[in-house]
């Protein structure tokens, strides 16, 4: 079962992971503009289900389920003014999918202890943490700098908003056209999928519908602690203002 309270699963992390958010427009979205609460915009939810890819390694936690995910999709794509449409809703401008997953490097052993393995799946890796506005070049700034690592596994939310009219032509053989994708990702070493799931929505839900190249948000998601001092009794004068402790400084 996810944790449904955010506060409780950050609270299973005590360093939270950084969060790589890869969100960005298509050519065909340039003009798409995200919802405020003034003018929400409506959608229709489906989703691919859970994907495992990359190389699976025995004794991993099982995919969480649908009905633990989705009510989580829901909220955070409600924070950001989308709303489900509805009999009653005005038409929807979008049909939102999406998945959620982790992803193991599937590296190729070259039998040489001099060459490093090859990883078959590294472009699929870097699909998932970059969008198309980064340099995905081997030794570019980007692949070096500002993009995480991807000899790691992670876990994955994938978040893409279609045109609603494509998907509803009678003529099938129209494409259906992407307007925006949000890829929402950290390294899987250091919590479960079903704990990473919250933290990533509540960290980079903000982005949905954004533009631009990825991005990893460190430290966005800490645990806190408070700290109650010692009691102090305020006494009031007259005119019912409270008088500061003499003991207090200005």
């Amino acid at each position: 079962m996810l944790c449904l309270a955010l506060t409780s699963c950050v609270g299973m992390m005590d360093d939270p992971p950084d969060v790589t958010v890869a969100a960005d427009r298509t050519k065909a979205g340039q003009k798409y503009r995200p919802p405020t609460a003034e003018k929400p915009q409506y959608y229709v939810l489906g989703t691919v289900g859970a994907l495992e890819l990359g190389a699976v390694y025995a004794g991993e936690e099982p995919m969480p389920p649908r009905d633990d995910v989705e009510p989580l999709i829901i909220a955070a794509l409600e924070k950001q003014n989308f709303r489900q449409a509805t009999g009653n809703t005005p038409k929807p401008a979008l049909v939102i999918i999406y998945a959620w997953g982790s992803i193991n490097p599937d590296d190729l052993d070259m039998g040489d202890t001099g060459t490093p393995p090859v990883q078959l799946n590294e472009g699929q890796m870097l699909a998932i943490v970059s969008t198309d506005k980064d340099n995905r070049t081997p030794g570019s700034f980007d692949r070096n700098y500002n993009l995480p690592d991807i000899t790691e596994g992670r876990h994955f939310i994938l978040i893409g908003a279609y045109d609603y009219a494509t998907f509803a032509a009678k003529d099938t053989g129209k494409k259906r056209t992407i307007l925006w994708r949000a890829k929402l990702s950290v390294p899987n070493r250091s919590a479960t999928l079903a704990q990473s799931i919250p933290t990533l929505l509540e960290t980079g839900a903000d982005f949905f519908g954004q533009d631009g190249p990825s991005t990893t948000l460190t430290g966005r998601l800490r645990k806190g602690t408070v700290e109650i001092g010692e009691a102090k009794i305020v006494e009031e004068d007259v005119q019912g203002n409270a008088k500061r402790d003499e003991g207090v400084k200005e």
